[in-house]
């Protein structure tokens, strides 16, 4: 199916046979990704692809303090979106500074490396 800018749509989780490799290829060659996937929101970013996250609700809320934990700590706490297509649609439309992101990323891996190290 075509979203509302005409781009495929790719719904990952009814590909019954997706394997990791094809999840990761299609998130590359992605022009965007909307997720609901805390590993698909942190695979877009290492790969430099815009992205929204819609948050869950009801039983799987409770899971969502990781993305607001994350994209605190690399400035892109604006990416989380309701899930409407006019909120999605700004979102994706904000620029990200990947340099930036990338620093932040760094730094994180940094203080991860050094506390593994005791």
């Amino acid at each position: 199916s075509k979203d509302s800018l005409g781009l495929q749509v790719i719904n990952e989780i009814k590909q019954k046979n997706r394997t990791f490799e094809n999840w990761i290829s299609s998130i590359y060659h992605a022009k965007y990704v909307i997720t609901n996937s805390y590993h698909g929101a942190i695979v877009a970013m290492i790969l430099h692809k815009p992205f929204a996250v819609v948050l869950s609700s009801g039983a799987l809320a409770g899971m969502n303090d990781r993305f607001v934990t994350l994209l605190k700590c690399v400035g892109l706490l604006e990416r989380i979106s309701t899930n409407d297509e006019e909120s999605i649609k700004v979102v994706l439309n904000n620029p990200i500074d990947w340099l930036l992101v990338d620093k932040y990323l760094r730094d994180l891996r940094s203080v991860g490396q050094e506390f593994l190290k005791f």
